[in-house]
């Protein structure tokens, strides 16, 4: 009745003998060499070769069902088991919900014997996985992976799709930065590519085949992978500070006229530019080290200027209050007057540029002249205030000053002939003269 149920040679009694066959990594064999369960695999895989012909999903009921009647009489035990050693060499998968199930799952081979579990779990042949390219995918293995290498087929399958869809993350986060102005777009573009095309293989057999036949662009990413974990992890931040530092001393370079530093910024523009920045990037702090120096020295040389300038203008305006309004200069009160000077002068201080300092000294010396008019203004009110209240008997000999602009006296803006210096004069002179006739002193401007 049961021709065939001796092709369990070494048969299983327990749950604990069938997880063992599931996650074992030798089989048993008989005298002759061969796997001791030789006869029984061949018949399970030949029965479940016709399942698949005729596209019919085999649950482990259908499979504990099929062996357990005529010509085989396997128990449940054998059967589990035979089907676990099939398993184990990555002959058969075992599926659950659509996915492939990890042999070393803990209570698996319960759950296979539950009611709901042996319709659920479903048993296919897989596809022969190529020895050379498992070997390949295992070597390649030890350099992405941090933890031990699976040495079951299936397993290493889920951990090289767990580590790629992990690496995928990584490469995406650092394209993102690079799309932004770094080096390596185009690498990790290729680099992504590949990832995605591993992925893209639902098999394990054909997975690994698929990384047999492009083992050198993987060995490649591998390489890649060390050099830009040192860039993006490491090296970035010495390059973007380099290429602000740059930005920012663009503007004050024609300030500068060392040939010697004009060329080191030339090779730090040379290195921002590679593709591989990688080897040069610890020289680029020290290339422009120089250079800022140089900048700040060239800023303070200018701060200090206008802080001068400042002084001088408050020492010039105090002395033209004592020659030009001697007898009313202790009347004149110089603090309003000088704010406006201590203001440039403070605000110098904050200024970040050699030309933000350069327009401050512009500031100042365009603001002496309307320094000059209000010293003028106030002091012709106070004398107009005296003269009115009859506080000086002498207050007619007090002549206020008002200002003259020489070149607006000219008729023409380019004197070209000695008839035009001539008419220029002449205009000159009557215009000073009729501000004297009217009884003021006058400021040329």
């Amino acid at each position: 009745m049961y021709q065939k149920l001796s092709y369990v040679s070494s048969g299983f009694e327990d749950e604990d003998q069938v997880s063992n066959a599931l996650i074992r990594d030798t089989q048993e064999q008989d005298i002759k060499g061969f796997a001791a369960n030789a006869a029984a695999h061949s018949e399970m895989r030949a029965w479940l070769m016709e399942e698949t012909r005729v596209h019919r999903q085999v649950s482990i009921r259908a499979l504990g069902n099929k062996f357990a009647g005529r010509p085989y009489g396997w128990s449940e035990f054998d059967t589990l088991g035979v089907m676990a050693e099939l398993a184990n060499k990555c002959v058969v998968e075992l599926r659950h919900a659509q996915g492939n199930v990890n042999l070393r799952e803990k209570g698996l081979v319960a759950q296979l014997r539950s009611r709901k579990g042996m319709e659920q779990y479903t048993i296919r042949l897989a596809d022969i996985i190529d020895p050379a390219s498992l070997k390949i995918a295992k070597d390649i293995a030890s350099h992405l992976f941090n933890g031990k290498v699976s040495s079951d087929p299936q397993l290493l399958f889920d951990d090289y799709k767990k580590v790629l869809k992990e690496r995928c993350k990584e490469l995406e986060g650092w394209l993102t930065q690079a799309e932004g102005g770094l080096p390596f777009a185009e690498l990790l573009q290729t680099n992504l590519a590949l990832l995605h095309d591993l992925l893209a293989n639902n098999g394990a057999a054909e997975f690994f085949g698929c990384f047999r036949l492009r083992r050198d662009e993987i060995e490649e990413y591998i390489e890649d992978v060390q050099k830009l974990q040192s860039f993006f992890n490491i090296q970035v931040k010495l390059f973007q500070q380099a290429r602000d530092d740059l930005k920012s001393l663009e503007p004050e370079l024609r300030h500068i006229n060392d040939p010697d530093l004009l060329k080191r910024v030339d090779l730090v523009k040379q290195i921002l530019a590679m593709s591989d920045p990688t080897t040069k990037i610890p020289e680029l702090a020290m290339l422009l080290k120089p250079v800022k120096d140089k900048v700040q020295q060239a800023l303070t040389s200018q701060i200090y200027q206008v802080q001068t300038k400042g002084k001088a203008m408050r020492e010039k305006l105090a002395e033209y209050v004592t020659s030009a309004h001697q007898d009313i200069s202790a009347q004149l009160d110089l603090t309003n007057l000088t704010q406006d000077i201590d203001k440039v002068v403070t605000s110098v201080d904050q200024v970040a540029s050699i030309d933000s300092a350069i327009a401050h000294q512009s500031e100042l010396e365009n603001i002496l002249p309307h320094l000059l008019e209000k010293v003028d203004k106030l002091a012709n009110e106070i004398i107009e205030r005296q003269s009115s209240n009859g506080s000086y008997s002498t207050a007619t000999f007090i002549k206020s000053i008002v200002s003259v602009q020489v070149a607006r006296v000219a008729t023409k803006s380019l004197l070209e002939t000695p008839q035009d210096v001539d008419v220029y004069l002449e205009a000159l002179r009557n215009t000073l003269l009729d501000k004297i006739h009217q009884n003021h002193r006058v400021r040329l401007e």
